[in-house]
């Protein structure tokens, strides 16, 4: 508040309205002034907005020396000649006056005569012509130097930068408006800044309309521009090539897919072919063979009825046993010539007892292997219940835990989980993981782990299985001249016949039959460690113990 109680802001405030209401007197209000040119005043016509500060001084110099009115007017007594001098003298000061001044100057530029054409559009082939007079003459009101537009050679990334120059053109051009009001009127410093911040608004809308225009002709500009437009044919031949390139690999990827679908479909009906063709020729084969063993069985039938060699259940049971080599060779050899009957008789009695006899230790080799079967699975059942007695069912809680908690690949794994334990070693450890995961309810047990359904059918194991022996223990064995095959050890005292061992020994008894040559040596060569003559007792043994087994029963 002021001393005699007005608040000065609101003083201000009411001046400002004030003066706004009359707005104030303009530049060119009051008496019309005579227009001049200053740079015509100076000299400077041809020069104009490029001409430097120093030459301006020169210029101003020399013509107020020579139109200076003490030198024009010492002979002068015209009145109207005298006025003229002066004016024209007064003219040069407010040449020099605007033209010394940075801000009058440039406003005074900013309305000189000036060619502000801007093109929209060229006929082709005058692009660099026509665009490159444009853009050289707005480059005067840039604030920054201006990129020169280039020709057709110019890299593109400079022709981009070009563009994006004057897309943000810093340009000083003024656009003084006719309301604008007289700076040098103002009353005090407050007045003057409102003064410059309304002449500010007045000016703003020209500059608005100025970069609208000056964005426009580049817009116009980049359209026409042969290297933008090259360039935008080239980026579009490249996403053609690259959606051809692709087009082409997906059709490359069908018409593969087609072929293998294709040679998939031959294959399978190639194979379906053969399959057919095979299953005929077997089934003629079969029928072929049918009828030459119905031939072979007829001639013998005959051969025995004419003859009255023998009863019909011995020739019944060639029939059944003796395969179409047998019976062919054995009717070969009962019609050979110079044969008697007895011969004859004792050919196909002979013939009968073989065949009954390879029928029963076919028998007795399947009834072994059974037996064999039963004693395993007894006692894998004892070792089962004897481990389940021997660890309490907080051990194997423990022991479900620490496989658990001691994941498959962890260094010294087994040691780790006996350590966990406490209770037991790491030998018994892995002997209880190993049986408990020979079970379905040890492996979900102690792994978590459950086969689905799907998957099971991989379970099943369709190659006949391999054998592993202990190899250490046979070069061992050779080494310190231990007699390892007849399988004893040095003090003479017979070692026990393994499962494996005993497995081994059925299977080559059902694969080498009684008709193969030196059939128990080929079977000694099947079963590791045991020789000829331990194969031939071992089998005696196991059929003797089959046949009390049954006769017991």
């Amino acid at each position: 508040m002021g001393a005699n109680g007005h608040d000065p802001n609101l003083c201000e405030k009411e001046e400002m309205d004030e003066a706004s209401r009359k707005r104030k007197k303009k530049k060119t209000s009051g008496k019309k002034e005579k227009k001049w040119d200053y740079y015509q005043l100076l000299g400077l016509e041809n020069v104009r907005w490029m001409a430097q500060p120093n030459d301006i001084k020169k210029a101003y110099r020399s013509q107020a020396l020579k139109h200076h009115p003490d030198k024009k007017l010492a002979n002068v007594e015209n009145e109207k000649e005298k006025e003229k001098v002066e004016e024209y003298f007064k003219a040069i000061q407010k040449a020099w006056e605007v033209l010394s001044d940075p801000k009058k100057r440039r406003e005074y530029d900013s309305v000189d005569e000036f060619d502000d054409y801007l093109p929209k559009t060229c006929k082709d082939g005058e692009f660099y012509q026509v665009f490159g007079a444009a853009f050289a003459r707005q480059s005067r009101w840039s604030e920054k130097k201006a990129p020169p537009l280039g020709d057709d050679q110019t890299p593109i990334a400079k022709v981009k930068a070009f563009y994006d120059f004057w897309y943000k053109f810093p340009s000083w051009r003024e656009f003084p408006h006719e309301d604008e009001f007289d700076l040098a009127e103002a009353e005090d410093r407050y007045q003057r800044r409102w003064m410059e911040r309304e002449n500010a608004k007045l000016r703003e809308k020209g500059k608005k309309e100025e970069k609208k225009r000056i964005r426009a002709f580049v817009e116009a500009a980049e359209e026409h521009d042969p290297r933008i437009q090259r360039e935008k044919r080239e980026k579009a031949a490249a996403r053609e090539a690259k959606k051809m390139a692709k087009l082409r690999i997906v059709q490359e990827e069908e018409e593969a897919k087609r072929k293998a679908e294709e040679e998939e479909k031959a294959k399978r009906a190639e194979e379906a072919k053969a399959k057919a063709t095979a299953s005929a020729e077997a089934k003629k084969k079969k029928e072929k063979e049918r009828k030459l063993m119905q031939k072979e069985r007829s001639f013998l039938r005959k051969t025995n009825s004419e003859l009255q060699l023998v009863g019909a259940d011995t020739l019944q049971s060639i029939f059944d046993n003796a395969p179409y080599e047998d019976l062919l060779q054995l009717n070969q050899d009962i019609t050979r010539e110079g044969i008697t009957q007895e011969e004859v008789k004792q050919a196909i009695v002979r013939k009968a007892n073989i065949l009954n006899g390879m029928k029963e230790e076919e028998e007795d080799a399947k009834a072994i292997a059974s037996a064999l079967q039963q004693e395993q699975e007894k006692a894998r059942k004892e070792e089962e219940n004897r481990m389940k007695d021997d660890w309490s069912e907080e051990e194997l809680r423990m022991l479900d835990k620490a496989l658990k908690k001691i994941p498959v690949g962890s260094g010294k794994r087994w040691s780790l989980i006996a350590d966990y334990l406490q209770t037991r070693t790491e030998a018994e450890v892995v002997h209880m993981v190993k049986h408990r995961m020979s079970t379905v309810q040890g492996l979900t047990k102690s792994e978590g782990h459950i086969v689905k359904d799907k998957h099971k059918k991989n379970l099943d194991v369709q190659d006949e299985a391999t054998q592993r022996y202990e190899s250490a223990d046979i070069g061992n064995a050779e080494e310190e001249g231990n007699d390892y095959p007849n399988n004893e050890d040095q003090g003479g005292a017979k070692l026990d016949w393994t499962a494996v061992q005993q497995q081994a020994l059925v299977r080559a008894v059902k694969t080498f039959g009684k008709d193969v040559p030196d059939r128990w040596e080929r079977i000694a060569e099947a079963v590791p460690g045991k020789s000829k003559a331990q194969c031939m007792k071992k089998f005696t043994e196991l059929r003797e113990s089959v046949k009390a087994k049954k006769t017991g029963s």
